[in-house]
């Protein structure tokens, strides 16, 4: 600062500057050194400095007192106001976030309701327009599937209805045959026969149900089902009850369980039936003391028209009773398991929503 300070003036002068106390520039003033009024506090002292410089041959200083200005606050390096910006950011960001995804949250679930049951209702049509248009096609894709498959029972039916009459007409001129023991058996094929027609429309309409969603009391529904089955001579007891209602379609519910019991039976000889709560759901078991399954038949167990191993049973059958219980679980919102016990036999699980 000198050495611009004596490029300014000229080389006699030898000016030179330097920054000194504070006191030197107050030394002279008659208000510093007095007491202050309550409430006033002493004036902060100014940056002084001292200029000497030569003048005529002779020396001369002079102090400059420059204002001691410090620089106000700045809210913009307070880390609490810092703090309250980027907090303030990140919930608006969750927000946003919340509000953008939230059509697509809807679509999911509709998705994944439309899986559990063909019946599922449409997603509501709001949001952005591309959202809007994307909801409108996933609701016109469920209710062309939901039509395919009316369409499909509707054939089924005309097919079994238009089937029963020859049948019939068959079974009457079967009873004509002379020889009894080939009688018997051409009756037996034709009842088969005529099931096989009945369990195929069955399972034709397992897929579908139009009826009203109402909480069940699923004690009182399994405990049903092991009177009813007991009073058949049949060993079935139910051994666990949850106390809870869950929220279903009461037949399908129904229907459901009693293939489960009915494969039991006849699988395995007996059935036990429990039922237990799970945080918000109720697992029902259903399980047997047979032989179980193979891995391989495990796999294909819900497969139409697929019987099991021998090892079960030679008890005659469909090989759709599964796969109805299966449907019937979907339509109910429900989902249906099967695996073999560690201590023996065949368990289904079926886990229901609770209400």
């Amino acid at each position: 600062m000198t050495r611009k300070l004596a490029m300014r003036a000229t080389p006699a002068s030898r000016p030179t500057i330097a920054r000194v106390s504070g006191m030197a520039c107050l030394g002279g003033d008659p208000f510093w050194t007095r007491p202050r009024a309550a409430g006033f506090d002493a004036p902060l002292a100014p940056d002084c400095w001292l200029l000497a410089v030569r003048v005529q041959g002779r020396p001369v200083a002079i102090a400059l007192a420059l204002p001691h200005l410090p620089a106000p606050p700045s809210w913009t390096t307070d880390w609490r106001f810092l703090l309250l910006v980027f907090t303030a950011a990140f919930i608006l960001s969750l927000i946003v976030a919340r509000v953008a995804t939230a059509p697509l949250w809807r679509l999911s679930a509709a998705a994944e309701a439309f899986a559990r049951s063909i019946d599922a209702e449409p997603v509501t049509e709001r949001g952005p327009s591309d959202v809007r248009a994307a909801l409108a096609t996933f609701n016109l894709m469920q209710e062309r599937v939901r039509a395919g498959l009316r369409e499909r029972t509707r054939i089924l039916a005309a097919i079994s209805h238009d089937l029963q009459t020859p049948l019939t007409r068959l079974r009457l001129r079967l009873e004509q045959v002379e020889d009894e023991a080939l009688r018997e058996r051409l009756v037996a094929d034709l009842s088969a026969t005529l099931s096989m027609v009945k369990r195929g429309l069955d399972l034709a309409r397992s897929g579908e149900s139009g009826e009203d969603w109402s909480s069940v009391d699923i004690d009182s529904l399994l405990s049903s089902l092991a009177d009813d089955a007991a009073e058949f001579g049949h060993a079935v007891c139910f051994t666990q009850g949850c106390g809870s209602l869950v929220r279903a379609r009461p037949d399908s519910l129904n229907r459901c369980l009693s293939n489960l019991i009915d494969n039991a039976i006849k699988y395995g000889g007996n059935a036990e039936i429990a039922a237990r709560r799970a945080r918000k759901v109720v697992i029902i078991t259903v399980r047997d003391h047979g032989l179980g399954m193979t891995e391989t038949m495990l796999a294909h167990a819900f497969d139409p028209f697929v019987r099991a191993d021998t090892s079960r049973s030679s008890a005659d059958g469909t090989g759709i009773g599964l796969t109805i219980a299966r449907a019937q679980a979907a339509a109910t919102g429900a989902i249906l398991s099967l695996d073999n016990h560690p201590d023996g036999g065949l368990e289904a699980t079926l886990t229901v929503t609770r209400s």
